[in-house]
């Protein structure tokens, strides 16, 4: 017999075009009757917070920011979650969530419109019900990434900042120059501890309000270091633990660790 070869071809695919596949069965629930209706409503809720926060975004140097998509009360099963609406090819990405039933949307200008003129077009079964899923849309805000207000005290030992995660390598890279462009502009310290995440300590603890601002900001906390209590040793009495019987056989259910060595 011939012998028949069988050529293989690996086709790699980028992220951007993996999709999760949409829920198949059973029709979709609907949260809304008066589809027309909703449809408006959520795209003028779309469309307003996409340009405010791409308009703060723009002015930072960023090419993409976060909006706030928060869900029916009832739609937040992961099935009833509106990715095909949200994630379909040109169009934003879901990127995290700060609450039950509140989704982190990353976006750009091209896939804020193309989003738009889903939600108010969009007839397929998965569409549909997507867009009756949403009942609000804001830009991710100041207030959202400073975790604690500024208040005398609270950043003495400066801050904690984490960035998003835009899922894009050309994105994030923009979102880590405008922390240090904002470092050289307000004269504060910034140091990268894990990819993402900086130690921030500010010339003014105000100036993290304005740190805030920046689209790419994900959340500020104060940085806390840990203080080891002053010990005196001379005071601190060793537990007794009594030793087991002879020939009794004790189960192991854990092990003691002092945490650290002796002081």
């Amino acid at each position: 017999m011939a012998d028949y070869k069988n050529p293989s071809i690996v086709v790699e695919h980028p992220p951007g075009e993996l999709r999760n596949k949409p829920a198949g069965g059973s029709q979709r629930k609907l949260f809304e009757t008066d589809l027309a209706k909703q449809r408006k409503a959520v795209a003028k809720k779309w469309s307003e917070a996409a340009d405010n926060v791409l308009e703060r975004a723009e002015k930072a140097g960023l090419s993409r920011a976060v909006l706030k998509v928060e869900l029916n009360s009832k739609a937040l099963a992961k099935s009833h979650r509106p990715h095909y609406l949200l994630e379909q090819a040109g169009r934003g990405r879901v990127i995290g969530g700060t609450s039950i039933g509140t989704l982190l949307v990353s976006v750009s200008r091209a896939s804020a419109a193309a989003t738009a003129e889903s939600i108010k077009q969009n007839d397929t079964q998965n569409g549909v019900a997507d867009v009756t899923t949403i009942t609000n849309v804001s830009a991710y805000s100041p207030e959202d990434a400073l975790m604690v207000p500024v208040i005398q005290g609270a950043y003495a030992h400066g801050a904690i900042v984490h960035l998003f995660d835009f899922v894009d390598e050309m994105a994030n890279k923009e979102g880590r120059n405008a922390l240090f462009d904002w470092a050289q502009k307000k004269d504060a310290n910034v140091d990268e501890f894990l990819s993402g995440s900086y130690h921030v300590k500010p010339k003014l603890p105000s100036d993290l309000k304005s740190l805030g601002a920046l689209p790419s900001v994900r959340r500020i906390v104060p940085n806390a270091p840990m203080v080891v209590a002053n010990i005196n040793k001379g005071t601190q009495k060793a537990p007794e633990l009594s030793a087991p019987e002879p020939g009794h056989e004790y189960a192991i259910v854990g092990i003691l660790d002092s945490g650290c060595a002796q002081l």
